[in-house]
């Protein structure tokens, strides 16, 4: 990978978008009416203002993915993180492709039903390590783990990240269209597979290029350092901190109206001794379980390393050196998934209740306003590069939803179409936290990855508009 390829690509969507401050005038929405207000350009100075802008984002993006990286620094130094994988390789042998349409299927199904892609990173390296050992090369390893993710991003059902906030916010359950999208995740996951093994089959079959692609190329995160240690304790607390890990993070209650977790939660907060409310004080203030944030994943993943160290018997020393190791393994990573959110991070400091894509979405609104459902679609599709997470964007284009559409019943159409739509823009803009963070992990430019990806793409827009044309007849 060239050395600065994804920097220049991220470069260059924020200085289009900026640019486009200086002759697009800013709008905004105010009960039910647009308007127009004079350009608001950001200039260099204000420029100068954005690290302080991102300084949330470098405290939430970049600790967790450098807190990965020590997790899994620590992991090598015990030496039983290379005897598990090399254990698993060894079962898989002449099962490689069923393996690698297993993990296509987990990180898509997770994704679609859970949402939490960063959360969903903290198994990918241990992934990847397996599909490399496997003979695979490090863009199907890339493609079977993190672009699994962002296609159960487009095919969301239940996910905390994109259906609840797009449904929140245009007034839908939970249900909206859950069957429709049940059958578009089955149809772009079992493309997807089909893609990708059709891409691998001569890597797997032929000796020379499995000798190039193969596990010859460093395995990020992974080291082969191997000890005599039992590997079970590693694969109970792997499950049961992964478990733990999404399953504190689902909005249980906001979703699924399940409030078990909230009740725990508040019995054992409020565990006294006397007067004295000992769990809460020992504790001090901490998140309902089902309702975990990025800050909370962060004190979990340092609690999971320390245990694997105190578990494996690591030395003080040993423990740091392999923590500071992982940590500087993912710096470049974390850097990215925080530079990323530079477009989103300046239009909301300075463009943010009256900006220019509410001033885009009027002016297609009103210039083809017999067209509206396919505008809403277009104005989807280009919110991809001014907001890289869903829920911005939900709740930007809910103003002008509901103040141009009069018929609610289209609503549920609009719901799925967002999701579609924004999801595709973030397995190809380089302003993806996850897309960008990923491939500079796995040192894959951003030009073989669109070259890799883009017709699958267009797939999935095709059968996406066929859906949502079959849709739209019957609301």
């Amino acid at each position: 990978m060239k050395k600065y390829n994804l920097l220049k690509a991220i470069g260059i969507v924020f200085l289009f978008v900026i640019v486009l401050t200086w002759f697009i005038p800013i709008g905004s929405y105010s009960n039910g009416a647009f308007t127009l207000g004079d350009t608001a350009p950001v200039g260099i100075f204000d420029l100068s203002r954005i690290p302080l802008i991102t300084i949330a984002n470098l405290l939430q993006y970049g600790l967790i993915f450098t807190l990965i990286g020590g997790l899994y620094g620590v992991l090598n130094k015990t030496g039983v993180y290379s005897n598990l994988v090399e254990k698993i390789v060894s079962k898989l042998k002449g099962k490689e492709k069923i393996f690698l349409i297993f993990t296509i299927c987990l990180m898509t199904i997770l994704s679609s039903v859970v949402g939490l892609q960063y959360a969903l990173f903290v198994i990918v390296p241990f992934l990847i390590a397996i599909v490399m050992s496997l003979g695979f090369g490090k863009i199907t390893s890339f493609a079977s783990t993190i672009g699994a993710i962002l296609v159960g991003n487009i095919g969301a059902t239940y996910s905390t990240d994109i259906s609840y906030y797009i449904n929140n916010y245009l007034s839908l359950g939970v249900n909206n269209e859950i069957l429709t999208k049940i059958i578009f995740l089955i149809i772009i996951t079992f493309l997807f597979i089909m893609f990708i093994l059709k891409g691998t089959k001569i890597k797997i079959n032929s000796k020379k290029n499995k000798k190039n692609e193969n596990n010859m190329e460093s395995i990020p995160l992974y080291e082969v350092n191997s000890k005599k240690k039992s590997t079970i304790p590693l694969i109970v607390i792997f499950i049961v901190c992964f478990i733990l890990l999404i399953a504190n993070m689902i909005n249980w209650e906001g979703i699924f109206n399940i409030t078990w977790f909230s009740e725990v939660y508040n019995k054992i907060t409020s565990i006294k001794i006397g007067d004295y409310p000992i769990v809460s004080n020992i504790l001090g203030t901490i998140t309902s379980f089902g309702s975990w944030t990025g800050y909370d994943m962060c004190i979990f993943l340092i609690i999971m390393t320390i245990i694997i160290g105190w578990l494996y018997s690591l030395k003080f020393e040993e423990f740091m050196d392999g923590f500071i190791n992982g940590v500087k393994e993912m710096l470049v990573p974390a850097f990215y998934a925080v530079i990323a959110n530079i477009v989103f991070a300046t239009l909301y400091r300075f463009q943010s209740s009256a900006n220019i894509y509410y001033t885009i979405v009027n002016f297609l609104m009103t210039t083809f306003s017999s067209l509206k459902t396919i505008m809403v679609g277009l104005s989807s599709f280009i919110g991809g590069i001014f907001y890289n997470d869903t829920s911005s964007l939900a709740v930007t284009l809910a103003t002008p939803i509901t103040t141009f559409v009069t018929d609610t019943t289209m609503y549920s159409l609009y719901g799925m179409m967002i999701q579609v739509l924004h999801g595709i823009v973030m397995m190809i803009i380089p302003t993806s936290i996850l897309l960008v963070a990923g491939l500079s992990y796995m040192k894959i430019s951003y030009k073989e990855w669109f070259k890799y990806i883009w017709k699958y793409l267009l797939e999935v827009l095709v059968i996406g508009i066929i859906i949502f044309i079959i849709v739209a007849m019957f609301v």
